[in-house]
Formats: C-alpha cells, sequence, structure tokens
C-alpha cells in the first residue's frame, strides 16, 4: 500500500482506541501545533495542556542543556 503513516496518526489511533478520561500534555514550549489543535478538537474538555508543572521544567532544562552541548 501507498499510504504511510507518522506518529502522530499512531498517537491518535491509539488514543482513539483508548478514549481517555483526561490527556496531559506537557508543553516544552508554548508552541501549540496542528496536532495538539486536532486533539483539542476531538477530545474538547478531555485536554489539559500543561507547560510549567515539574515534569514540565525537567524536560525544558534538558533540552537546554542537549542545546548547549551540540553547540
Amino acid at each position: 500500500s501507498d499510504i504511510t503513516f507518522s506518529s502522530n496518526d499512531y498517537a491518535l489511533n491509539s488514543l482513539l482506541t483508548l478514549i481517555p478520561k483526561k490527556i496531559y500534555i506537557h508543553l516544552i514550549d508554548n508552541c501549540i501545533d496542528e496536532f495538539i489543535n486536532t486533539l483539542t478538537l476531538i477530545f474538547e474538555n478531555r485536554i489539559e495542556l500543561c507547560n510549567e508543572c515539574n515534569i514540565c521544567k525537567l524536560y525544558k532544562k534538558s533540552n537546554l542543556r542537549k542545546t548547549i552541548v551540540k553547540k
């Protein structure tokens, strides 16, 4: 078949199969892309966007370190 699937397609398919009561999305930056917008439209009030909890802060620090090491 000529159909290819992205990681977003697999993630969406899994979420639609599981139909969770709540979905927490931790954003490293405040950028909300097309995939996040699609999830918000599909799952409406089940989506919780976060960018300031301890998990988000940990990933931000981790990404900052990776960026510094690459330079």
